[in-house]
């Protein structure tokens, strides 16, 4: 039945993936004055966004994107819909729930280190600032600059949960079928 709770994990966490491509996982702000607008600068799993081009870029990092992180994250969330497919078929979806836990595993290493390079890059420019990876908050020369772990990145995390959670009801129904196999042999 394709409404099992194992296919529907592995489906939500598909679409969690797939919605770190437009949620930030790391995220910049910067406020000149007081009372002025802030700039925001967003890094998904596209890489960074642009700031508002008559921002001002005093303390706008620049920042590349990390290529490999889109390709594994749309192939890791296409591996987890394809595992969610295979509900007849226990013992192939519970090798492919296996390779999408750890596929999301990798994933969520490489998104860390998407985020520690785009914070290196950023503290190479502005060594003054030396912003830290976790998150913080400062004031320097009158500007207030805020940058840390944005929602995204933990959508990352919650797929790695849900994948386990499929791997695991996947082998309890294979060991309820092989019981009943045997209850039924036995009589």
């Amino acid at each position: 039945m394709f409404f099992r709770p194992q296919s529907l994990f592995l489906i939500l966490a598909a679409v969690l993936l797939l919605a770190t491509f437009f949620v930030p996982i790391w995220h910049f702000t910067y406020q000149g004055a007081l009372n002025a607008a802030p700039v925001e600068l967003s890094y998904t799993v596209l890489g960074p966004t642009a700031p508002d081009a008559d921002a001002p870029t005093a303390y706008v990092p620049r920042v590349s994107g990390f290529a490999p992180l889109p390709i594994a994250t749309g192939l890791t969330a296409l591996l987890l819909f394809v595992a969610s497919l295979y509900y007849r078929d226990r013992p192939k979806q519970r090798k492919l729930a296996l390779g999408s836990f750890v596929a999301t595993i990798i994933v969520a290493a490489m998104m860390f280190l998407a985020v520690q390079l785009a914070v290196n890059q950023f503290n190479t420019q502005r060594p003054a600032l030396n912003l830290p990876f976790i998150g913080t908050s400062q004031q320097l020369e009158g500007v207030f600059i805020s940058s840390g772990l944005y929602i995204g990145f933990f959508f990352v995390l919650i797929p790695i949960i849900l994948s386990y959670l499929a791997f695991q009801g996947i082998a309890a129904d294979e060991r309820t079928v092989r019981d009943m196999n045997s209850m039924r042999l036995r009589r």
